[in-house]
């Protein structure tokens, strides 16, 4: 069985794919042709592990023509060794790599998500530390320790001021002060796929023990029961609200 790692881009025109040795493929859709290809070079290579695509904080015109052509330019990828790299796909190159010998994560990148606001890309890694970057300047804004079992999805609330991990268990965090807020059961299993609804007021799980799990994540709800849990014939990969 060949497993596809990859992401479509937010407008679903491209889509990019994480290939078996290790390279960044770009996708167009449409008309099914590859249009960019990218293997990271130098101490930047190893296993390629995450990706994510991102708004561009470039898009600011009043057009709506120029918005579209520039809303998804940025593609984020993780590798096995900690590094993140932001490929820019308006010139089809590198911008930049993100940390160093004092930031970033030490293991590999098991997640990455941009906020909706395309100002900050957050990565989890094996490390069990989750961290948040700026986008515009490579800098790293805050790492934060989420527990002894490193988390292996992340998602982001549709205000970009919650911030959900999962491993097994599944916690939710305030972005300002980085204090749990918020504790679900979660699976017997880690979580492989994580989303919320677009209104923000719920949140879906699926996990390796084929269980997709549907939960309250309104502001006034507490920890507790799922809404709902259903069972699937073999384990999911990725879920999404439509």
């Amino acid at each position: 069985e060949i497993m596809v790692v990859g992401e479509f881009s937010p407008a679903g025109d491209a889509f990019a794919q994480l290939t078996a040795d290790s390279r960044l493929k770009l996708w167009d859709v449409d008309t099914g042709a590859a249009t960019q290809e990218f293997a990271p070079p130098g101490d930047l290579a190893a296993e390629l592990t995450a990706v994510a695509w991102g708004r561009s904080a470039a898009a600011s015109s009043t057009t709506k023509k120029k918005k579209a052509k520039s809303a998804a330019d940025v593609v984020a990828i993780g590798n096995a060794i900690g590094n993140i790299m932001l490929w820019d796909c308006a010139k089809g190159e590198l911008r930049q790599s993100l940390g160093g010998q004092e930031t970033g994560h030490t293991a590999s990148v098991t997640h990455l998500a941009f906020s909706h606001s395309g100002a900050t890309l957050y990565a989890a890694s094996t490390d069990c530390h989750v961290t948040a970057w700026q986008v515009s300047s490579g800098a790293e804004l805050w790492s934060l320790k989420v527990g002894k079992q490193p988390a292996r999805r992340i998602a982001v609330h549709p205000e970009d001021d919650q911030l959900v991990t999962a491993a097994s268990a599944i916690k939710m965090w305030d972005v300002s002060t980085r204090k749990s807020t918020r504790k679900f059961p979660g699976h017997a299993t880690p979580v492989v796929a994580l989303a919320f609804s677009p209104c923000g007021e719920f949140l879906a799980s699926a996990a390796a023990d084929r269980f997709v799990t549907l939960w309250d994540a309104s502001s006034d709800a507490g920890a507790g029961a799922a809404l709902m849990a259903l069972t699937l014939a073999a384990p999911p990969s990725q879920l999404s609200f439509v």
